[in-house]
């Protein structure tokens, strides 16, 4: 089993371990110093004959020390006075002897100083407490801070505010450098990088729609493509609120942009598919396609499997011209080319395609 150290060796502990005693009687310390001040000017406003000043400079002392340091040092600093003043200004002078009559006033004096010391004690208090209350404040505006930050990283959403006078930022989130492309530490980027970054396109609609938003002081809400350095477009809405200075004058915009590439591409993705969708309906519309089964050795078309509505509607009574389709059975599909005339004499030009089915039984 180790044994227990007598001593610690840790520097860091020896120091906090030194420093503890001092911080401590630092208060007394400091209560002894303004009493010794307190005597020596006293004495030296007695040599002068200003025997009255030495009274206030005592309470001063002792006010001074219950005030910076608590309970403890305001009875020291009362007990050094009385004694200072008794012993070098209270007759017989050079001697502790304090008359009947006198020590009402020693107890008026020790009194008021622990009054001092008391609302010095009520005062800390309170700075404690705002101290601790200013902690709770930047630790909660911290959290927000980062609660904030991560739904913008989340919803791609970055904000800004920048003052109409010259039109430079004087806000921009984590996320807006980000979305744009641009270094934070390269500091806000004025006007021009701004209206740059703008797909030359869009930089016209861009401009007009700011410009109409300072005129008539309102919101605006554009979309807009951006081009950053490395070629790479994106989409931004970007929503815009004005506002006003007490007198109703137009101090700055503050607002957000959202990065929708995502959206825009879906969207062109899904147009795409409508198209493609709306021309594959014209096709069907206009070709007339279908299947029929037909049994070789009768020669028949099978009841059991009627033809599709497309067919039956393009080759009802086609029966006249059957035996176009019926020839050689070969092997493999085959696609013929043939007139139909139906029984209202109406000629359709169909294209057929044949496959052998066998029979596994």
């Amino acid at each position: 089993m180790n044994p227990l150290p007598l001593a610690s060796s840790d520097p860091a502990a020896c120091e906090s371990t030194g420093l503890l005693p001092w911080n401590r009687l630092q208060p007394y310390s400091f209560a002894v110093l303004s009493v010794a001040v307190a005597l020596g000017g006293a004495l030296w406003l007695d040599h002068f004959g200003f025997y009255e000043a030495t009274v206030p400079l005592f309470i001063c002392a002792s006010a001074i020390g219950s005030w910076y340091g608590g309970p403890g040092p305001a009875v020291l600093a009362v007990v050094l006075c009385s004694l200072a003043f008794d012993y070098f200004f209270v007759p017989p002078l050079y001697s502790l002897y304090i008359a009947a009559g006198e020590l009402p006033y020693f107890i008026i004096f020790a009194l008021f100083i622990l009054l001092v010391s008391w609302l010095a004690r009520i005062r800390r208090r309170v700075e404690e407490d705002d101290v601790e209350d200013r902690k709770r404040a930047e630790e909660a505006l911290k959290r927000s801070e980062f609660y904030l930050s991560e739904a913008q990283k989340l919803t791609h959403t970055g904000s800004w505010a920048w003052r109409v006078s010259d039109r430079n930022v004087v806000h921009l989130s984590e996320e807006w450098y980000r979305i744009f492309g641009i270094d934070p530490a390269d500091g806000p980027p004025n006007w021009q990088k701004r209206l740059g970054l703008v797909h030359p396109d869009d930089r016209l609609a861009w401009k007009n729609t700011i410009e109409r938003a300072i005129v008539e002081k309102t919101d605006y809400d554009m979309t807009f493509r951006i081009v950053l350095p490395d070629g790479v477009v994106k989409w931004i809405r970007t929503v815009g609120h004005p506002v006003r200075a007490a007198t109703g004058d137009l101090v700055r915009f503050l607002g957000s942009s959202t990065d929708i590439t995502d959206h825009k591409r879906a969207e062109q993705e899904h147009e795409k598919l409508r198209q493609l969708e709306a021309e594959l309906a014209h096709i069907n519309r206009v070709s007339t396609l279908g299947k029929w089964p037909h049994r070789w050795h009768t020669r028949s078309s099978s009841p059991s499997l009627p033809p599709s509505p497309a067919p039956a509607a393009a080759l009802s009574g086609w029966h006249t011209n059957r035996r176009i389709l019926i020839g050689p059975v070969r092997q493999q599909p085959e696609s013929i080319s043939m007139g139909i005339v139906r029984p209202r004499s109406s000629t359709v030009c169909v294209r057929s395609t044949r496959n052998l089915l066998h029979n596994v039984s």
